[in-house]
């Protein structure tokens, strides 16, 4: 069971790592860290392109889910928190994570803006 909460760990780590380097340095076709600055200036929700393979949202879904169940499970005696003495997992917090996921889910539904639609030729 440790080895595998430590190949969970290591995918959604690995999983985050590059869809970070994707929007900061541009690569795998990401904005760049200009771009990046510019919309936290401007701090305007931005959505990103559906991809062809892949409805939007599900990927973050999935990896949600890997997270709490790393929330619920515990790091894994295979880990840096083990090594360190930290056992931070249980109900308690994996219950807190849900909560939390939850709540930021309920946050963004709420301030979500329509996208505006362009007036076709036949709308008189």
């Amino acid at each position: 069971m440790d080895v595998g909460l430590l190949i969970l760990r290591l995918t959604v780590g690995l999983t985050l790592a590059a869809h970070g380097t994707q929007k900061l340095f541009g690569w795998f076709g990401g904005p760049g860290i200009d771009a990046v600055g510019l919309r936290f200036a401007r701090a305007v929700p931005t959505r990103p392109a559906p991809r062809a393979d892949s409805e939007p949202g599900r990927d973050w879904g999935r990896l949600g889910v890997a997270a709490l169940t790393l929330a619920f499970t515990g790091p894994g005696a295979l880990s840096l928190a083990a090594l360190f003495g930290h056992d931070l997992s249980g109900t308690l917090w994996g219950g807190g994570a849900f909560l939390i996921g939850v709540l930021g889910g309920v946050v963004a539904l709420v301030r979500r803006r329509p996208i505006p639609t362009q007036p076709s030729a036949t709308d008189g």
